[in-house]
């Protein structure tokens, strides 16, 4: 698990042919996730997409060591 800022972890989730970046708040709300085999968000509710995204997107420039969210 990552904390990629003081509200929000990703959880890196590999299992069944499935790879998923599992998005949520410090407090336990689930933002939704993320499928890395399609490149395809899934937030839980419409208004959370952009903050799923960019949760994504930080994951993905590298800003922390991946090492930290492989599951």
């Amino acid at each position: 698990m990552a904390q990629v800022s003081p509200d929000v972890t990703i959880a890196r989730w590999r299992k069944y042919g499935k790879d998923r970046l599992y998005v949520t708040l410090a407090d336990g709300r689930k933002i939704g996730y993320w499928d890395l085999v399609t490149d395809e968000p899934h937030p839980e509710k419409p208004e959370l997409a952009r903050l799923l995204d960019s949760a994504y997107h930080v994951w993905s420039s590298g800003r922390f060591s991946r090492a930290d969210v492989a599951g």
